[in-house]
């Protein structure tokens, strides 16, 4: 999409040399994800794999089940910067 990492995240400050793997962080939905009025997860987990010229590879996650009281399907958007 090209958009940049979110400034606050673990991933925007994690700077070693190449092939570093950082340990999981636990991090607020907000940093990555939209508060639209969609039902976010409590808290989003995030790893970053330090590569070669200054690239990352930054996956995040959760592990909840988001499902709503009325069971309404939940989708994610992108956050909006």
């Amino acid at each position: 999409m090209g958009l940049p990492i979110p400034r606050e995240s673990y991933a925007a400050s994690c700077n070693h040399e190449d092939g570093y793997i950082s340990e999981v962080e636990e991090i607020d939905p907000i940093m990555w994800l939209s508060d639209d009025g969609k039902k976010l997860p409590s808290c989003l987990y995030e790893q970053s794999l330090c590569q070669s010229s200054g690239f990352k590879a930054t996956p995040i996650w959760f592990d909840q089940d988001l499902e709503d009281d009325d069971d309404e399907d939940v989708e994610w958007a992108p956050p909006h910067l």
